[in-house]
């Protein structure tokens, strides 16, 4: 009796894992899990035009807000290079978001694509934890950016004994947890259910989504205005100081290696050419990744571009406003094309 009633619930509980198995996978293939609003609005907009772009900008609202590509595409035709670029930026976008959201953008398959300009992010994703995680902290999470995640804590360590490596697993324990639990919530398809409803909504009339495409319908939203007096005042301070010491260059740590390669290997099997940029921030240091094929513009150095860092032509520490924006997105098209032309040259 005992035998037959194990078999049972065996039986029933392979039932079950079976049909919730089933459903995540159903869910997963009806509602994306890019289905997060600035993601979803991006990718879709750009999946139902992805053929007429050959050009595309990733990266964080330093890209989002920055680089202009009806600017950039008239520059590149006046200088002899005609493009039809596309600005994929969303806020926010750090390591390891950006190179899962760059392999998703690639696996549309756009046609035409010769050139991927991709911001090198001097962020990391916040070790914040929540309760109840938004979607947007789980959509990535598949398990090579987890489990890079989560070796990043021990990088460090590398070279330590067992018992530095244990005390520190101990310190980092709610952190892992946290991450473990957003990529297990993510395979069960946390947060599809109210994807679907919101999706069911948009076919009612008067359901009106948040326009991020921009103006000029280019993907570009530029920050208009000048910095605010408090702002002002911070600013030149941050300036000031980071003046007197020249910037400090690294490769990176492991971590962004790592990134790096994913997402040259991402734009290498779409056929495209990839072109590392590092915005115009106030940072102590600038990581530069080294990528057999890869172009790398900085202008992170505020001696060798002193404009982009002017107080006029910002809006805060870390962005441009629409008069810095251009200028910018001009700077851009000439070290680019002037990176190009060296290249031939050897």
């Amino acid at each position: 009796m005992k035998r037959r009633a194990l078999i049972a619930l065996l039986r029933s509980g392979g039932a079950f894992a079976a049909a919730f198995g089933l459903a995540c996978t159903a869910l997963r293939q009806v509602v994306p899990l890019e289905g997060v609003a600035i993601i979803r609005e991006k990718l879709d907009w750009f999946a139902a035009h992805r053929d007429e772009f050959d050009t595309l900008f990733i990266g964080s609202s330093r890209v989002y807000h920055q680089i202009v590509p009806s600017l950039f595409d008239r520059m590149a035709r006046e200088r002899g290079i005609s493009t039809h670029s596309f600005n994929l930026g969303v806020d926010r976008l750090f390591v390891p978001e950006d190179g899962y959201y760059c392999e998703q953008v690639l696996r549309l398959k756009p046609r035409r694509l010769r050139w991927v300009f991709v911001e090198v992010s001097v962020n990391r994703i916040p070790e914040q934890r929540f309760e109840n995680p938004p979607l947007r902290s789980i959509f990535w999470r598949d398990w090579k950016r987890t489990s890079l995640v989560i070796g990043s804590y021990f990088d460090p360590l590398r070279e330590r004994g067992w018992s530095e490596r244990a005390h520190r697993a101990a310190a980092v324990l709610p952190d892992m947890t946290f991450h473990l639990l957003c990529y297990m919530e993510r395979f069960v398809s946390y947060g599809r259910g109210e994807l679907m409803l919101r999706t069911t909504l948009e076919n009612f009339p008067g359901y009106a989504p948040q326009a991020l495409i921009g103006p000029n319908l280019d993907g570009c939203i530029p920050l208009y205005g000048p910095m605010q007096p408090r702002m002002a005042e911070k600013y030149r301070l941050k300036k000031a100081a980071m003046a007197l010491h020249p910037i400090e260059r690294r490769t990176g740590e492991r971590f962004d290696r790592e990134d790096f390669r994913d997402i040259a290997e991402a734009v290498s099997k779409a056929g495209a050419q990839l072109v590392f940029i590092l915005s115009p921030q106030l940072s102590e240091a600038a990581v530069i990744p080294e990528i057999k094929g890869a172009s790398v513009l900085n202008f992170s150095d505020i001696r060798e571009w002193p404009v982009l860092f002017e107080e006029e032509n910002r809006i805060d520490l870390v962005h441009l406003n629409s008069a810095g924006s251009e200028i910018y997105t001009r700077a851009i098209v000439d070290k680019w094309l002037e990176s190009m032309r060296s290249a031939s040259r050897q």
